[in-house]
C-alpha cells in the first residue's frame, strides 16, 4: 500500500497506511520534543475488523469467563457477550432499548465497545485484561 501523507492544516496530517502512521509518528515525535505534540488517529475504515472480533472472543470474553469461574459463576460465552452488548451495545429509539448487532457496528465503536469490556472488568472484577496487540 502506497503512502499517502497530506497536510491538511499547519501540523495536521493525513496518513494512509498503519505502518506509514507509525514511522510517521516516530519521526513527528522527534521532530517536535521540545514544542509538544498532539496525535490524533482517526480510523477510516467503517466496518468492525475481524482481528477485533478474534481479540474480544479469543481474549476478553475467555478471560472474564475464567474470572467469573472462579467466583462460582458458570456462564458460557455466548451468555457473556449478551451480557455486555446489553450492557455498553446498544442505543434507545423511541424510548426503547435496541441491541445493536456486531456486524452492524463500526471499527470505532467496536473499539469503544472493547474499551468499555475492559474497563468495566477491572472495575467490577478487578480483572485486568491486556489491550490488543497492534500488528504493524
Amino acid at each position: 500500500m502506497p503512502i499517502k501523507k497530506e497536510r491538511i492544516q499547519s501540523d495536521v496530517y493525513s496518513i494512509d497506511g498503519l505502518k506509514a502512521l507509525f514511522r510517521e509518528s516516530a519521526g513527528l515525535l522527534n521532530d517536535n520534543r521540545q514544542r509538544g505534540l498532539n496525535i490524533l488517529v482517526t480510523v477510516k475504515s467503517k466496518e468492525k475488523s475481524h482481528p477485533q472480533l478474534k481479540y474480544l472472543f479469543g481474549v476478553v470474553y475467555p478471560a472474564i469467563q475464567r474470572r467469573w469461574q472462579e467466583d462460582g459463576n458458570d456462564h458460557s460465552i455466548d451468555y457473556i457477550d449478551l451480557f455486555f452488548k446489553d450492557k455498553f451495545l446498544c442505543e434507545y429509539r423511541d424510548g426503547r432499548k435496541c441491541i445493536l448487532l456486531k456486524r452492524n457496528t463500526t471499527q470505532l465503536q467496536m473499539m469503544n465497545y472493547i474499551e468499555q469490556v475492559r474497563q468495566w472488568s477491572l472495575d467490577e472484577l478487578g480483572l485486568y485484561i491486556e489491550p490488543a496487540p497492534i500488528v504493524v
